[in-house]
């Protein structure tokens, strides 16, 4: 009889290699009865330290600067450790970790963007702890300003639960609203206080605020009175100024830029309560005040400007500050000096010799001017530009002429044109013309004259609309041409276009360059057969010859006779095909 083994047996041999490889190598028996033994020799490993975390954080909007406090639960869930990690997602300093158990804590840098709050705890065996935490950000360079709001996230593998709330509060004359919430979600109040903004995020994420100043809420430091009154050097090279007034000052410590850009004092101001600092502002060096105490005080601040040259132009570009309403005064220039605003600039207008105006709420006062040139007749010079539309129909060839006129130097006392052609006048518009006449010369030229009610300057346009009798078709006709007298130069646009059953064909097109009818600078026009040309210079002519266009007329019928005993029937249909032309009878 073959012996067997016992099935307890064969589960020990098949456990001994696995058992055999760890260390240390357990002893395994067996008993009478059938039981198995093993019993182990060494330490079990500790279990890693697991931690649920809980921050309750408001973060305090001011005027200046952005202040979170929160305070932070730490609940130790298993393991043992005596120091905590807690993620920061921002930029914003540590300013203070408080906590009866806090026995150190430190910010590390762990890599870009990422930085962790690692507090080291006095008492390690106890489960909860509590920290208190207090963040600044850097103050605002002025309101209204954006924020990316420092909160807290997970510190790594060991937080095995984060749950965070942050609350936003405005104070301190603030108001503003959320841009960006990546990774929160919006919470109601439980107080229903409206005025505060609460947000709840279990992996952080993102958080931007926009803030600007209440509009009930006084400005820390106000002018009132303000007036700068400046001269320009003999040299053209620079500028003096004065900035006269008072200031209001309702908070402690405030301060407010006074003078940037290209600006530079002249004397350190007296008795205005507080003292002048270097500060930046978007890269850029100013100059602030700073007042150590609250009340009114009296302005009187004197400095140089520099005076770029661009071209011929001249120009100013500084900051102050300003109040509400900043009247401007600038004195030693001439009355014929020509001010530009293309650019955004100041543009003050002379009177009693003085230059005035109003800088506007930044306070930034930017101008522009030439030399004017001395007030002198000088003599008429004008270009001219026409439009010209001509239509040809059955007996009628219609022009309307459309002539602007821009006048460079001088005045324009009356309107002289040169008319060719054999068509007549019929209408003249224009703004202050009082009456129109056609005056024929010797050798049969004729000229219109158009008088006016005033001398012309600057741009101005004059409408005239000619007819020419045509004679039975085919015929030929020559285009009215109207030239205004001595004009520097004249140019324009034609089209000629038909009217009805009309066919054009021009036979003379001399100082004309041919374009295609969408060229045209006027309103489409709905014709048979559009022509549009331009003329560089007055020396152009244009002809055309026009036929009637004979219809052609195509016809199909189907006809039907029918003969019954006492008549005879006829039924006709009839299609009719009529191209080129309407026609009139049939």
């Amino acid at each position: 009889m073959n012996p067997r083994l016992h099935p307890l047996w064969s589960l020990i041999l098949l456990l001994f290699p696995a058992l055999q490889a760890q260390e240390p190598q357990p002893a395994v028996t067996a008993d009478a009865s059938g039981k198995i033994i093993i019993d182990t020799r060494g330490e079990r490993p500790k279990p890693a330290l697991f931690y649920r975390v809980v921050v309750d954080g408001t973060a305090t909007i001011q005027r200046d600067r952005v202040v979170t406090e929160a305070a932070i639960d730490v609940t130790r869930i298993q393991g043992a450790g005596a120091s905590y990690r807690i993620g920061l997602r921002g930029t914003d300093k540590v300013a203070a970790v408080t906590g009866d158990s806090v026995g150190s804590w430190a910010v590390r840098q762990e890599g870009a963007g990422t930085r962790l709050l690692e507090v080291t705890v006095k008492t390690p065996e106890v489960d909860t702890h509590r920290f208190g935490i207090r963040i600044e950000s850097e103050p605002f360079a002025s309101l209204p300003a954006s924020s990316e709001l420092t909160h807290f996230a997970p510190g790594g593998k060991e937080t095995a639960s984060f749950h965070s709330v942050l609350a936003l509060a405005f104070a301190g004359g603030t108001t503003g609203r959320v841009t960006t919430a990546e990774g929160f979600l919006p919470l109601g109040n439980p107080d229903g206080n409206t005025k505060t903004v609460r947000y709840q995020t279990t992996t952080g994420g993102k958080l931007v605020v926009q803030v600007k100043r209440s509009g009930l809420a006084p400005e820390p430091v106000e002018f009132y009175g303000l007036g700068l009154r400046g001269a320009v050097d003999a040299t053209g090279k620079t500028a003096v100024f004065n900035l006269s007034g008072n200031v209001k000052v309702s908070e402690p410590g405030a301060s407010v830029t006074i003078l940037g850009g290209n600006a530079a004092l002249t004397n350190a101001p007296q008795e205005t309560g507080g003292r002048i600092v270097l500060g930046q502002e978007h890269g850029a060096p100013v100059l602030r005040l700073v007042f150590p105490n609250a009340g009114d005080f009296p302005l009187d601040l004197d400095f140089v400007a520099a005076i770029t040259e661009d071209g011929p132009w001249r120009r100013l570009d500084f900051t102050v500050g300003s109040s509400a309403v900043m009247p401007l005064c600038l004195t030693a220039l001439e009355e014929g000096t020509e001010f530009t605003n293309a650019g955004g600039e100041l543009l003050p207008e002379h009177e009693s010799g003085n230059w005035l105006g109003f800088l506007p709420a930044g306070g930034r006062a930017r101008l522009a001017w030439k030399p004017g040139r001395p007030a002198t007749e000088g003599k008429l010079f004008f270009t001219t530009s026409a439009l010209v539309e001509a239509t040809l129909g059955a007996g009628l060839l219609r022009q309307d002429h459309r002539i602007d006129y821009r006048i460079l130097q001088g005045e324009i006392e009356s309107l002289v044109l040169d008319l060719a052609g054999e068509g007549e006048v019929v209408a003249v518009e224009g703004a202050g013309l009082t009456s129109w006449q056609v005056v024929a010369e010797e050798g049969g030229a004729r000229r219109l004259e158009v008088s006016l009610g005033k001398f012309l300057t600057g741009e101005t346009s004059l409408s005239v609309r000619t007819q020419t009798p045509l004679d039975a078709f085919p015929v030929k006709a020559q285009l009215v041409r109207l030239t205004p007298r001595n004009a520097v130069r004249h140019s324009g646009h034609l089209r000629l276009a038909n009217v009805g059953s009309v066919r054009l064909d021009p036979a003379t097109t001399e100082g004309l360059a041919q374009l295609s009818p969408e060229q045209f600078p006027g309103n489409a026009l709905e014709a048979r057969q559009v022509f549009v040309y331009r003329f560089p210079s007055a020396d152009y002519d244009l002809a055309v010859a026009a036929d009637r266009v004979q219809p052609e007329v195509g016809v199909s019928q189907l006809v039907t006779y029918e003969v019954t005993e006492t008549e005879r029937r006829l039924s006709a249909d009839l299609e009719l095909d009529i191209r080129e032309a309407p026609i009139r009878e049939w």
